[in-house]
């Protein structure tokens, strides 16, 4: 597959002389300006893409896929380049490794889940996904309403084994704007946790619920054993990605961060937990963020999610609504899963 990529985009090119340049160009990107991981993964998507459009039987598609995976290649190593440049010859990463056996998220939004999925970082679902705090009154209309993810909630439910979690007598439909399309928001009244995604908009809550938690408590018991079957766990929390000036979610506090750490340790002694707590800040250009650390495997990564970078979709191009924010995107991209839990989703699956 190392020459994959140059023999074929080349071979459209009728000029000898011509089509050996961007052939020894092509090659010379891909040896000397990859990590050997990043070449795997480019060789892989451009196999993908191109294995489609034969499937298809149709030259004008193959010639196309050819194309746009060439330009996303190009674009993708310029990429790579420059967080090479601006970091110093290093990787940024979200926490401390570059492996991790799971990777979960916690909130604050359902825009986590998507960025963890975009880069093969999500490998089931979890109860803690598509979860976020109450809306405060104008929260959709004012500027500088800031709204409480319920952290802290969370990470007691998980440390708790997820005990009345979701009782049918806790949980009452809200008026929410998804409940106009495809979704009805549903709130615990105990914790004030709500899910956005859960509940369909085409059958009543009464219908819905029994199934759903038979759902909920699937996804919380296999949640709880992949955490026991793992070593190294990382944790996301992502704030709205999406319309800053009035859509903010309040950051987590020192504290909370440092108890949910102990709780963690105190539950499963001896794993390893990281957090990373994507923050905004408008003021950040495209490349430019803090990585601030918190506690000794917890940091808030502050970046602007105005930005997007289209580069990456070379890499990961399956979720086409999901516009990667550089820094977030960067950060999982160098971000991989082990093979631990492997045999754990086989046997769940199965």
């Amino acid at each position: 597959m190392k020459d994959f990529t140059a023999n074929f985009v080349s071979m459209f090119i009728a000029d000898k002389k011509r089509r050996r340049t961007v052939r020894r160009k092509i090659k010379h990107w891909n040896e000397l300006i990859l990590p050997t991981d990043a070449q795997k993964m480019i060789a892989a998507a451009t196999a993908q893409n191109l294995e489609q459009a034969r499937k298809e039987y149709d030259l004008s598609k193959l010639r196309e896929a050819a194309a746009k995976n060439h330009d996303l290649a190009r674009q993708y190593i310029e990429v790579k380049k420059q967080w090479r440049r601006r970091c110093g010859g290093a990787a940024p990463l979200p926490g401390r490794f570059a492996e991790y056996d799971l990777v979960f998220a916690i909130g604050a939004t359902c825009h986590v889940s998507s960025l963890l999925a975009f880069h093969k970082l999500r490998t089931f679902s979890s109860p803690l996904e598509w979860t976020a705090g109450t809306e405060p009154e104008f929260w959709y209309s004012k500027p500088n309403i800031w709204r409480d993810s319920r952290f802290k909630e969370k990470i007691n439910a998980l440390c708790n084994d997820f005990k009345d979690w979701f009782n049918p007598g806790d949980l009452r439909p809200v008026s929410h704007w998804m409940a106009k399309e495809a979704h009805q928001g549903i709130i615990n009244t105990k914790t004030n946790i709500r899910w956005m995604h859960l509940f369909s908009n085409k059958e009543s809550f009464e219908l819905q619920i029994d199934k759903i938690r038979q759902k909920m408590q699937m996804r919380s018991d296999r949640l709880l054993k992949a955490i026991a079957e793992s070593e190294r766990v990382l944790v996301c929390w992502v704030a709205t990605v999406g319309d800053q000036c009035c859509l903010l979610e309040a950051p987590v506090s020192d504290k909370d961060i440092k108890d949910a750490l102990k709780k963690l340790h105190k539950k499963w002694p001896g794993k390893e937990f990281d957090f990373v707590f994507f923050e905004h800040d408008g003021r950040k250009n495209i490349y430019e963020f803090d990585r601030i650390e918190v506690a000794p495997s917890a940091y808030r990564v502050r970046s602007n999610h105005f930005f997007n970078e289209n580069a990456y979709r070379f890499v990961a191009s399956y979720l086409e609504h999901i516009w990667p924010e550089p820094v977030m995107a960067e950060m999982l991209d160098n971000v991989s899963l082990t093979d631990k839990l492997a045999d754990f989703m086989k046997a769940e699956q199965g």
